[in-house]
């Protein structure tokens, strides 16, 4: 009698251990799905980078301030991101927007001149001066950011220089 609850309970575990395994594939199998939204395509040329998205989904995409330019460089075991500023220092400068919306197929670019730039000390009448750097070699990644529902969803896309 012992034996044959040791087996039913072995089997009531088995069978549980199949149900489990097959309901996580067919979530992974969803959010596969959902996370092919967007391709990033990169076009490199000898002073600057072309980041080219695209909505490959069915319906339009609301991206999340998508000129605003956010890459990151992998160091000691982590992303840290550049400074790459969106405006001349000081001066008054329009918003970037904060949603772009790309319909089915469509596509947007964003160009980086492999720079990281800064707000210097030194005064050109109102204004200060930028400082620019030119980034090393190493691993780097654009961060894209879009709407889904009410969230804000990131995807990111590695390079290297």
């Amino acid at each position: 009698m012992k034996n044959i609850k040791n087996i039913i309970v072995i089997l009531l575990l088995f069978l549980a251990g199949c149900a489990t395994k097959q309901k996580s594939t067919q979530v992974n199998t969803l959010n596969n799905k959902e996370t092919k939204l967007i391709e990033i395509g990169i076009i490199e040329k000898s002073d600057k980078l072309v980041f080219n998205v695209k909505n490959i989904s069915d319906a339009p995409i609301d991206f999340f301030q998508l000129n605003k330019l956010q890459i990151e460089k992998y160091i000691d075991g982590e992303w840290k991101g550049l400074r790459i500023l969106a405006c001349p220092c000081d001066a008054p400068c329009n918003a970037p927007s904060e949603r772009t919306e790309l319909k089915k197929e469509e596509s947007y670019e964003i160009i980086w001149n492999k720079q990281e730039s800064w707000c210097g000390t030194e005064r050109i009448g109102h204004v200060r001066n930028i400082v620019r750097q030119d980034v090393e070699e190493g691993k780097y990644r654009i961060k894209i950011s879009f709407y889904k529902g009410n969230a804000i969803e990131t995807t990111f896309k590695e390079f290297s220089i």
